[in-house]
């Protein structure tokens, strides 16, 4: 409970000293460890990972890793399993992070459920627990007879089924792409093949799919424009360059959050979420009374 966001040191030393306590206090597996965290704790787990040789995966939920070199994920020593909210700040990051993780082979997935910054449904918690399970497995460090794999596969099918409920078609799609990479060795790979392509041929697969690249390429960019120019206009503190924000939130507000798109709708819901996150981080940068343009311009 003294984990919080702040000074990495200290939050290792704490981590350390529990750490320690688990292993001493409870008879458990020393193969079969794992760590989860959310947001600034998700860092923190996978900044204790990366420096540890014991730790064989990670959970992270509402945000990757730290940028600090230190800190990055680099050797493909542990399972990652990634969860971020539809409409999380951090979702282009988690988005963002896969492509790293992938160029460093690691084993790695991303689950993606409805919401904003929080902990995801218990039932996607459900599944990242089965999923390290399941490639704990197949990399032989935990054992399990085929009437385990079948209860679990079955579950992945039931949870799939849910997707297709929701009419989150193409993101049906990529949950059956990645049950089809962690179930290879042993669900038959044909019936896998055939489970994709019959998501494939939904009416409303081959739209949502194009609606969700659309924002796929303008996402990064707008962040971009943000963190250049926000601090900027903050920092002069002079409100003449308010009416760029203003039209700015009006834009996100008319063709985004009112949009008929999910995709569009929750790319909105992303934007205002990152620009008052922004808002609230640039704040502690200001705090003297000379410094009282600049809390109004934020305000």
């Amino acid at each position: 409970n003294a984990v919080k966001n702040g000074n990495y040191q200290e939050n290792l030393l704490r981590s350390r000293t529990f750490y320690s306590e688990v292993i001493n206090r409870f008879s458990i597996d020393k193969n079969a460890i794992y760590l989860a965290g959310f947001s600034g704790g998700a860092r923190l787990a996978v900044s204790i990972a990366v420096m540890s040789s014991q730790i064989k995966g990670v959970i992270a939920s509402g945000a990757s890793f730290s940028n600090v070199p230190g800190y990055m994920p680099k050797e493909n020593k542990f399972f990652y399993i990634g969860m971020v909210g539809d409409q999380d700040f951090n979702y282009n990051e988690m988005l963002q992070a896969m492509d790293y993780l992938e160029q460093k082979k690691f084993d790695a997935n991303l689950l993606v459920f409805s919401g904003g910054h929080k902990w995801p449904p218990a039932n996607y918690i459900d599944k990242a627990v089965r999923l390290v399970s399941v490639k704990a497995i197949n990399k032989g460090i935990m054992e399990a007879g085929k009437d385990k794999l079948d209860e679990y596969f079955k579950m992945e099918l039931g949870f799939n089924q849910d997707l297709m409920n929701e009419n989150l078609i193409y993101r049906a799609y990529k949950d059956m792409e990645l049950n089809q990479t962690n179930y290879r060795f042993n669900i038959e790979k044909d019936s896998l093949r055939d489970l994709v392509k019959t998501i494939r041929k939904h009416k409303n697969f081959r739209k949502q799919r194009n609606n969700w690249n659309e924002i796929r390429r303008i996402e990064p960019y707008k962040y971009m424009d943000y963190l250049s120019f926000l601090p900027q206009d903050i920092s002069s503190g002079e409100l003449e360059s308010m009416p760029y924000w203003e039209q700015q939130v009006d834009s996100i507000k008319n063709n985004f959050l009112r949009s008929p798109i999910r995709a569009r709708r929750n790319f909105g819901s992303r934007l205002l979420s990152f620009l008052e996150v922004a808002c609230v981080e640039l704040a502690t940068s200001y705090t003297s009374d000379q410094q009282l343009d600049n809390l109004l311009y934020i305000a």
